[in-house]
């Protein structure tokens, strides 16, 4: 299934204010935890996926 993030104006801004890249919300999309709560998706990277993208050299 392919996901992909629609932003707003709130969360362009909000990513900005946190150092948030377009990457990283890429890559949480698609190799984050996905939770199902109250009718909508949440995306989370956990501490585990995330340790292994620290440890990649490219």
């Amino acid at each position: 299934m392919e996901l992909t993030a629609i932003h707003t104006r709130h969360s362009i801004k909000r990513c900005q204010q946190r150092g948030v890249t377009e990457q990283m919300i890429e890559d949480t999309i698609h190799f984050g935890e996905m939770i199902r709560k109250q009718g909508l998706r949440y995306f989370i990277m956990t501490k585990k996926v995330s340790e292994l993208f620290s440890s990649k050299t490219i």
